[in-house]
């Protein structure tokens, strides 16, 4: 799901893909809560992917809905994994600075980054 700019939003995604959802399927806010752990992660992302037209919301936004562009953004990660193309080993890691200086010295070393500010502090996320 390399498109989405929101790795709150990849984690919703997620939530429908591993749940074989397809474009028109629903789910309450509530399972998102449950599979992701935090409310304020699956708030942010489902508003990301409303925005970009990826989910609709009901009205009490307690549901949502896949979209036709949602469900091709998680197809194209899914064949992306069965191409067959050899893929680098999944790691993860978490690096917490305090500095802008830290910061920048630690950026220096990836080859591409988005960042997204929520509630004034600024999350980077390596691209891949």
């Amino acid at each position: 799901m390399k498109a989405l700019r929101s790795w709150q939003a990849r984690d919703v995604l997620a939530v429908f893909a591993k749940m074989d959802r397809r474009p028109g399927d629903s789910l309450p806010v509530q399972t998102f809560w449950h599979a992701l752990g935090r409310g304020d992660v699956v708030a942010a992302g489902l508003e990301w992917l409303s925005n970009a037209g990826y989910v609709t919301l009901n009205d009490r936004q307690s549901a949502a809905t896949l979209t036709e562009a949602g469900y091709q953004v998680i197809a194209g990660e899914e064949a992306s994994e069965r191409s067959g193309a050899p893929r680098a080993p999944h790691s993860s890691a978490v690096i917490l600075t305090a500095l802008e200086v830290e910061t920048r010295a630690v950026l220096r070393h990836l080859p591409g980054y988005d960042e997204e500010i929520v509630r004034d502090t600024i999350f980077c996320r390596a691209v891949r």
